[in-house]
């Protein structure tokens, strides 16, 4: 058994991160060159007219948490839109799926957000001073600018028992 481990900060760091530049929002507002026009459309039937973007994030999340179902065998995808057809078509899969959906619904609602992958562990080491991380521990989820607080907030839209479906908290 191969076991990694990691070192993760208890403290805030001293100066806080900088606001977003416009670079940076351009980039977390990109989207792919060829979209399924249908996610235009999914996106504005989701978001909220005139919603703030803390809206907007619950409502997408909200939309994610009760039309799709989380599963670890979608099965085949038949189309070259593996997005397009988690979305519309099978409405089941697994992490990457609802962030990868996330994240385009929200930049059709001018969010800026990112793709992340990573680790969710909760699992301490016997002598209680590490994390057992797993490769079955990899986990993806979105993040979004939050402009009033100035920080990237979590959206966790992927549907499962296991995780805390709570999102956009003050911790990220």
């Amino acid at each position: 058994v191969r076991l990694y481990g990691a070192v993760v900060p208890t403290a805030a760091p001293a100066t806080p991160p900088p606001g977003l530049s416009a670079a940076e929002r351009e980039e977390a507002l990109a989207l792919p060159p060829r979209l399924d026009e249908r996610l235009r459309s999914l996106a504005r039937e989701v978001a909220l007219p005139g919603a703030p973007p803390r809206a907007l994030l619950e409502a997408t999340i909200d939309h994610l948490h009760r039309g799709y179902e989380y599963t670890l065998a979608p099965g085949a995808f038949r189309t070259d839109d593996p997005l397009s057809e988690f979305l519309f078509e099978k409405r089941a899969g697994y992490c990457e799926y609802f962030a990868s959906g996330a994240a385009i619904l929200l930049r059709y609602a001018d969010v800026p957000t990112r793709y992340v992958t990573g680790f969710l562990v909760t699992e301490r080491d016997e002598e209680n001073d590490g994390w057992v991380v797993r490769n079955m521990d990899a986990h993806a989820w979105a993040e979004a600018w939050d402009e009033q607080r100035q920080k990237w907030v979590i959206v966790e839209a992927t549907v499962t028992d296991d995780l805390d479906r709570s999102s956009l908290s003050d911790e990220s």
